[in-house]
């Protein structure tokens, strides 16, 4: 539901609360006005899309059994297809088109797979897709595609320096399926040494950052080998805490390549935490644990964060203890044994 129909709906059925009583006069309009602000905030908060969905003009089709049902408020959904789902439709022209620009189907199968992504909204993959070439070789016909897929209301069109450089840029991406970026010199793979003209967007955000010594950023990633890689072309100042996403036993060795990259403050990111771990606190300052949240969220063993938590009392590492997860960040709350950890490194 769009942020104006919560308003309005609001508002109606505030401002009949008292006509419902028969005592159209006993409360004040400020009382009212109110009430509705709060009703405001909290569905905008409570409203979660059930997954799973894809809703077309016709009706919306369950992506697992492949059903068409019809519209239901139950659902949640703030967005729509701009057409209506055809289960005999065919793609032949697109098809066509994608053999006469790409010479292999390997390379074809990753482009329908990421309009796929698109079109179903798999965020969890963390991807994004990168396109180069010279001009006519179809880059933009498949951003077009793209977003003709999604439907232009869907999507969002910007610029790197409009992100950087706005602050009410990064508020246009809100509840999009698509967002496109045109820079045309930017290359965030290869970028960062420092050939590609682009790269400089990279090192503006340190250049922030080292302009701004009174903030202190957190930088957390998966990819600790990138930074790394990265790490001799940069200074990492004292208001630079980085961190690594540690969720279960798997990935620790994220630990080691932690350590390799000269920092203030490192920490590990145990959220969501999947299962128990056995940890190395060398040259690690904080640790965060969490559970998941969300319609799908994976439980949490609550002595799993118990144990890291004794783990960090042993070897004297702060420890901040930030949710047992559920629905919403706040359905468990955030006690263990009956205490909060909400502990900060010292620095």
């Amino acid at each position: 539901m769009a942020p104006g129909l919560i308003s309005n709906c609001c508002k109606k059925y505030v401002w009949l609360f008292p006509d419902n009583l028969g005592r159209p006069h006993s409360i004040s309009a400020r009382f009212l006005q109110g009430i509705e602000k709060l009703l405001r905030g909290k569905l905008s908060n409570d409203w979660t899309e059930a997954p799973g969905l894809m809703p077309f003009t016709n009706g919306v089709l369950d992506i697992n059994t492949m059903k068409l049902l019809p519209h239901s408020h139950n659902n949640f959904l703030k967005w729509i297809l701009p057409y209506e789902y055809n289960p005999v439709a065919t793609c032949h022209p697109i098809d066509k088109w994608f053999k006469s620009q790409v010479s292999d189907d390997g390379t074809i199968e990753v482009l329908r797979a990421y309009l796929y992504a698109i079109a179903t909204g798999k965020y969890e993959w963390e991807q994004y897709l990168e396109l180069i070439g010279k001009g006519g070789t179809g880059k933009g016909t498949f951003t077009r595609l793209a977003q003709a897929l999604i439907g232009i209301k869907n999507a969002h069109s910007t610029r790197l320096q409009r992100l950087e450089k706005s602050p009410f840029e990064p508020a246009s991406l809100k509840n999009k399926r698509l967002c496109v970026i045109t820079d045309k010199s930017w290359n965030p793979t290869t970028g960062c040494n420092k050939v590609s003209p682009g790269c400089l967007h990279c090192y503006k955000v340190f250049d922030v950052i080292y302009a701004t010594s009174r903030h202190t950023y957190q930088i957390l990633t998966k990819r600790p080998e990138r930074l790394v890689e990265l790490a001799p072309h940069l200074d990492f100042h004292k208001n630079i805490w980085l961190g690594v996403s540690v969720e279960n036993q798997n990935y620790v060795s994220r630990i080691d390549l932690l350590r390799q990259v000269p920092a203030n403050v490192r920490f590990l990111s145990c959220e969501p935490l999947l299962g128990p771990l056995n940890l190395d606190f060398r040259n690690i300052d904080w640790v965060i644990v969490g559970g998941e949240s969300g319609q799908k969220h994976r439980l949490m063993n609550i002595e799993w964060a118990k144990d890291i938590r004794d783990q960090c009392q042993k070897a004297e590492v702060a420890f901040f203890f930030k949710q047992i997860g559920g629905r919403t960040s706040k359905a468990g709350g955030n006690l263990l044994d009956g205490e909060k950890y909400l502990e900060f490194p010292q620095c």
